[in-house]
């Protein structure tokens, strides 16, 4: 049946309190490397102000507009 041995389950669940300051310290380490998840350089050559990579960037981003609006009544 159960192991004896191991843990109980609660000890695999994260009170409130140590999920948000472990939320915290992962938003405070992305803004202070700029909050950019992106690196400077692709592929060797396309940099962040290339205008192909600018452009594949906003298509991968681009939102559905059926999954903005309301849906119908």
């Amino acid at each position: 049946m159960a192991d004896s041995s191991a843990p109980p389950l609660s000890s695999y669940i994260m009170d409130e309190e140590t999920l948000k300051r472990k939320q915290k310290e992962k938003l405070k380490k992305l803004m202070s490397t700029g909050g950019n998840p992106r690196p400077a350089r692709s592929l060797l050559f396309l940099t962040l102000g290339n205008p192909f990579r600018k452009a594949c960037i906003s298509v991968v981003e681009w939102k559905y507009p059926a999954a903005v609006r309301d849906p119908a009544p």
